[in-house]
């Protein structure tokens, strides 16, 4: 949420938490300005590889959509 805060210019977020049997699922949705993926591997920013270093430690997935004009679309899933 941070990073939709910093850097998306959106006037709506959502953020869902759900837990289906064993998984946790956080979703974070915005209608912000997007932006071209390929940025994150040149960022010298730590908030996205935190997000993933995170995730990857707890054994979870991220499944990223965005588009530039279409907002961001962010949805982490972990078992617990």
């Amino acid at each position: 949420m941070n990073n939709t805060l910093k850097h998306a210019a959106a006037k709506n977020i959502l953020v869902q938490t759900q837990m289906h049997e064993r998984l946790l699922s956080i979703t974070v949705e915005d209608d912000g300005k997007g932006f071209d993926t390929t940025v994150l591997e040149q960022s010298n920013g730590i908030g996205w590889s935190n997000i993933k270093n995170r995730t990857d430690f707890l054994k979870g997935k991220i499944d990223l959509h965005t588009q530039i004009g279409k907002g961001t679309s962010v949805l982490i899933e972990i078992p617990v």
